[in-house]
């Protein structure tokens, strides 16, 4: 490993008065600039040299270089003044929190300063009175479809109970879980036979949000010929074998 030794004060400030720019000192050395800024310090010549104002010239992000108008431009950037046809900022006061939040481009739509804002903004507001109810039923569509091809809805116990009595009792096949019609995820469906079967927790559809989506459910599948079998949750803790006749006599009907 080769070290330079570092030059004398006369021998540099002679190098550096014949040399123009900095990189030409450098490669007379055979050393980087950094190690000429250094020898300059030691030597105690940096601070009254010229090479030091040229130093950082050539940075973008100091803004020394930036003609007058674009400085201009930038100062008004922060008071909400139209720069071009398309880059227009906005300071705006958000509505949940009152914090004030620039809004930038022609297109933007941007009503809160945050995502936490956001969401806070649509607590308690369904989809429907939020986008309209041909949006809503898009959306909605649009994500049942995307858990259902992953597998990503939640297969509770007595549903996972029931499924695997039905393997072992040879009623499962042509069924299918977690299968998508429109907007509503069916725990098991057999779509040659149009038979669904849904599993309700003793809880969660006894709550009056989740009686209604049911009704819905149940309406819009009977009108699209499909026939219903629900059965609650203490029903196949309870009576599992006769939860299997009632699908096997519906299976033996539709033969």
């Amino acid at each position: 490993m080769s070290f330079k030794l570092r030059p004398t004060k006369n021998d540099l400030i002679t190098s550096i008065n014949s040399c123009n720019k900095l990189k030409e000192v450098a490669e007379l050395y055979d050393v980087s600039q950094q190690s000429i800024i250094k020898w300059m310090k030691f030597h105690d010549i940096f601070e009254t040299h010229n090479f030091k104002r040229n130093i950082g010239k050539n940075k973008p992000w100091q803004g020394k270089h930036l003609p007058v108008e674009t400085k201009e431009k930038i100062r008004n950037s922060k008071t909400g003044v139209i720069l071009g046809p398309r880059i227009i900022l906005e300071i705006l006061s958000c509505p949940i929190c009152g914090k004030e939040f620039k809004r930038g481009g022609s297109r933007s739509t941007k009503k809160f300063c945050s995502d936490k804002c956001s969401r806070k903004s649509r607590k308690g507001i369904t989809y429907i009175e939020q986008y309209g109810e041909e949006k809503s039923f898009e959306i909605i569509a649009k994500f049942v479809e995307t858990m259902c091809a992953k597998g990503m809805f939640y297969v509770s116990k007595p549903h996972r109970m029931l499924k695997d009595a039905m393997i072992e009792n040879g009623l499962y096949v042509g069924f299918e879980t977690s299968q998508q019609i429109l907007y509503f995820e069916i725990d098991e469906l057999n779509k040659s036979k149009k038979i669904a079967i849904e599993v309700d927790g003793d809880y969660w559809h006894n709550l009056p949000k989740k009686i209604i989506a049911d009704k819905r459910k149940n309406t819009y599948l009977i009108n699209r010929g499909y026939r219903i079998l629900r059965f609650w949750e203490h029903e196949i803790y309870n009576e599992l074998d006769k939860c299997l006749n009632i699908i096997k006599e519906e299976i033996n009907a539709t033969n």
